[in-house]
């Protein structure tokens, strides 16, 4: 019973990969998408807003030209 659980899984990740794979080619525009995670919230928040801020601020330069 594990054993079919465990093929039944493996399965599924090879689509979701396979999938993946097949839709990142389609809709390739050329964009790159970067994320950045920060603590908005609790004890580090003095810490995110001013990053966040900070990252937001050169992303703006650069696509206006200033870097």
């Amino acid at each position: 019973m594990n054993k079919k659980i465990v093929w039944t899984v493996v399965g599924i990740v090879v689509v979701v990969i396979l999938i993946a794979g097949i839709s990142s080619k389609r809709g390739d525009t050329g964009t790159i998408k970067i994320g950045a995670l920060y603590p908005l919230t609790g004890g580090l928040v003095t810490y995110g807003e001013p990053s966040q801020k900070t990252a937001q601020m050169v992303v703006t330069e650069i696509i206006n030209g200033g870097v």
